[in-house]
């Protein structure tokens, strides 16, 4: 019986720490205050670490808004980050033809601006995209 209060307890504590990172996030994203960066930063990692898995149609639409800002503020980095939000989303919902595109316009800006790990992550997904497609010569 104590065993299970305990997961509970630890369970109810986890969901309350979640929620307030999202928050958190939100808030950072909302304040028009912050600099460029760390809104692009906080709406990044609000998508990609929360909205994919509770909210996908979200995390879309404020990948559109990343993509929307980083053009602004000509900040490559957050252009990659917001394809691979949406490449993600697409794969999710088997659009796999989108979900190529938006990979291969993330693997185009990390190309860019020299980002060894972001192509690698780009190109995995490409590949779990072939993978998925049965084109298993082109997901090599």
């Amino acid at each position: 019986k104590s065993i299970f209060i305990f997961i509970l307890s630890l369970l109810c504590s986890t969901i309350k720490a979640n929620k307030l990172f999202e928050d958190s996030l939100w808030n950072v994203w909302s304040n028009i205050e912050n600099t460029t960066f760390d809104r692009l930063e906080a709406l990044s990692r609000l998508s990609k670490d929360v909205l994919l898995t509770t909210n996908p149609d979200s995390a879309y639409y404020f990948s559109t808004k990343i993509v929307d800002l980083a053009l602004k503020s000509k900040d490559t980095n957050h252009l990659a980050v917001a394809f691979n939000i949406k490449g993600i989303y697409f794969a999710q919902k088997s659009e796999y033809n989108n979900a190529i595109k938006n990979f291969e316009n993330e693997l185009q800006f990390y190309n860019a601006i020299g980002d060894i790990n972001g192509k690698a992550n780009a190109l995995n997904n490409l590949g779990l995209i072939k993978q998925n497609q049965g084109d298993y010569l082109k997901a090599i």
